[in-house]
């Protein structure tokens, strides 16, 4: 990674160099007399003569030329229109309360399983047999009952403004303990929001395990979209991910995965199917994840997520600063691999290779990220409501309920105000813009606030972003060698 100037990021990924205008977002896939010019347009300098001795003065000035050309033409180094808007949150102008348009629901805090990683552990305790155990950090083992589900819904639809579109999700804890709530909460979540003249989409995150036939029928028929949770390799899902009694859990999570998935490809399909995606987590132990990710692909599963474990510091599985060199490698080994499987016809999809270059996020989420605390929030259980499912258990994150409202406006404020422009180190990262600021509950545990970002996260986003781009380029300039 080359920063040139702070409008623009030139890097390499894979040997194959690119620069990212981060104002108008142009992208160029630059060959090397354009790589080392580059610098001195943008500094209006002379071109030093060792350059224009490696590539010829012809060659030079043609590259500077065209450089100048783009940003004439306003592909490069203009104004940043968002200049007055960060200008404006960074001085506290930024909505309080902002209507909601999703809405975690933690239909239970309980799981059959006790992953090691599991953000919610720290304050669980057993409970109910050796294979249930509390779970979502409350340190109890509850299940949402239909009549605080179905207030929920009704706090969504109520306080949803003019958006038109509505998110739901079931999580926990394992949402399929259970069930019988998320499926009748389905139907009530469809009704209510038809009758107020909205949508909603469904999505339940589930380790797999306690899927059947049945449930599989149900949430095809509902128009469930699904996460599942899988690691990966055997050896490397059964080392973090065991039911609470110790048992391994791969071979029940996979028989689970694959039941689902097969159902959905026997299942009538359109534009607008659910969408199933199975999501792992890597840690210290597994930095070679893009076998995870490609056994995954392997056992027939083309939509894949592979999240960096996150752990308070000295956790035996967290990331630490000195894995970095190895997961950039790793992730640009798999977008290798992503690009010449698509090339092969062979294509799968990487959640964080799936850039839309064209078009994006709008500006407010551009500007706030996933809008936890401001247009999206989680309620447990007893109704209480967070700003999302990581905060939940920890010390001053209730936001209210679900009958009496947000009632802590200052939490609220707080959420409102931390985003993009508001953050100094933010406001001068090159992906700013495809971020969003990053996870508000990961920042707070590394630095005990969520106005500061969470730096390994950070790190680990910006190569994402550029491994996406390398992709996107070589899957339209299929002649390039990888």
């Amino acid at each position: 990674m080359t920063p040139v100037d702070g409008r623009l990021h030139r890097f390499r990924v894979a040997g194959v160099p690119f620069v990212l205008d981060v104002t108008t977002g142009t992208i160029a896939l630059l060959d090397e007399v354009s790589w080392d010019v580059l610098p001195h347009v943008v500094a209006g300098t002379a071109i030093p003569e060792p350059v224009l001795q490696r590539h010829g003065a012809a060659e030079s000035l043609a590259a500077a030329g065209e450089f100048e050309r783009l940003e004439k033409e306003g592909h490069f180094l203009q104004a940043d229109p968002m200049d007055d808007a960060m200008n404006r949150a960074a001085a506290g102008a930024v909505p309080a309360a902002l209507p909601v348009k999703g809405m975690c629901l933690l239909v239970a805090e309980a799981c059959n399983m006790s992953c090691a990683y599991c953000f919610a552990s720290g304050n669980s305790m057993a409970g109910g047999g050796d294979e249930a155990r509390t779970a979502c950090g409350t340190g109890r083992r509850m299940l949402m009952p239909t009549e605080v589900a179905e207030r929920a819904i009704e706090f969504l639809v109520e306080h949803s403004g003019n958006r038109r579109r509505l998110d739901v999700d079931f999580f926990g804890g394992e949402p399929m303990l259970n069930f019988d709530v998320v499926s009748s909460t389905s139907a009530y979540a469809v009704q209510r929001a038809r009758l107020a003249g909205k949508t909603v989409g469904l999505t339940l995150t589930t380790n797999g395990s306690l899927l059947d036939q049945d449930a599989c029928r149900f949430l095809n028929d509902s128009g469930v979209n699904m996460v599942i949770s899988l690691d990966g390799r055997a050896s490397v899902h059964d080392r973090v991910r065991r039911f609470a009694s110790g048992r391994p859990s791969y071979e029940e999570c996979l028989r689970g995965a694959r039941l689902l998935t097969e159902s959905r490809r026997s299942w009538r399909t359109s534009p607008a199917s659910p969408y199933t995606y199975v999501r792992g987590t890597y840690t210290h132990y597994n930095l070679d994840f893009a076998e995870d990710v490609l056994h995954l692909v392997d056992e027939g599963f083309d939509y894949i997520s592979m999240e960096p474990v996150v752990c308070e510091s000295g956790h035996p599985l967290a990331i630490t600063e000195s894995d970095l060199p190895r997961l950039f490698d790793e992730y640009e080994r798999l977008a290798r691999e992503y690009v010449r499987r698509a090339r092969e016809g062979r294509p799968f999809r990487f959640f964080h290779f799936e850039l839309d270059l064209d078009g994006g996020p709008c500006i407010p989420r551009r500007m706030s990220g996933c809008g936890a605390g401001r247009d999206y929030i989680a309620v447990t259980p007893d109704g209480s409501i967070y700003p999302c499912h990581q905060f939940v258990g920890r010390e001053g994150f209730v936001m209210g309920n679900v009958w009496d409202g947000i009632t802590n406006n200052a939490l609220q404020e707080v959420f409102a105000n931390a985003n993009v422009a508001t953050r100094q180190r933010c406001r001068e990262c090159w992906a700013r813009y495809m971020c969003g600021g990053g996870c508000h509950a990961n920042a707070h545990m590394e630095n005990g606030v969520i106005d500061e970002p969470y730096s390994l996260g950070c790190e680990l986003q910006r190569k994402r972003f550029e491994c996406a781009i390398y992709a996107k380029a070589m899957l339209l300039n299929r002649d390039r060698r990888l």
